[in-house]
């Protein structure tokens, strides 16, 4: 990233998702590494605990119904979204992130259910 640039990480994991990513507070919330403002409260939708319930809620409830609607195997051959949050089906690793991290094979959700 360039310097100046600006970090949020709304749900911090220490050495997660970003590299120079680590847990601040409220009360100390930022901090610079590379030249880069960085913001890593832990668990923002906390401090909004009842808008974060309805905004998931609401983000998620069509996913459940179509899984429903169709099963699991229907949903995610007919929706390519669900697909892409599948980690694994059947013991097959389906998440190439994962597979390259570890050196394992990958197989694609894309194949599977086509």
């Amino acid at each position: 990233m360039k310097k100046g640039a600006v970090i949020i990480d709304v749900a911090c994991d220490d050495a997660g998702a970003v590299e120079t990513c680590r847990s601040t507070t409220h009360d100390d919330p930022i901090y610079y590494e590379e030249g880069i403002l960085h913001y890593c409260v832990d668990n923002i939708p906390s401090a909004f605990s009842r808008t974060a319930s309805i905004k998931l809620s609401s983000a998620t409830l069509p996913y459940a119904k179509e899984i429903a609607q169709k099963g699991v195997e229907g949903a995610l051959k007919d929706n390519k979204g669900l697909r892409r949050g599948l980690s694994f089906w059947y013991g097959k690793l389906t998440l190439l992130e994962t597979a390259e991290k570890y050196g394992q094979v990958f197989f694609s959700p894309d194949d599977i259910f086509s």
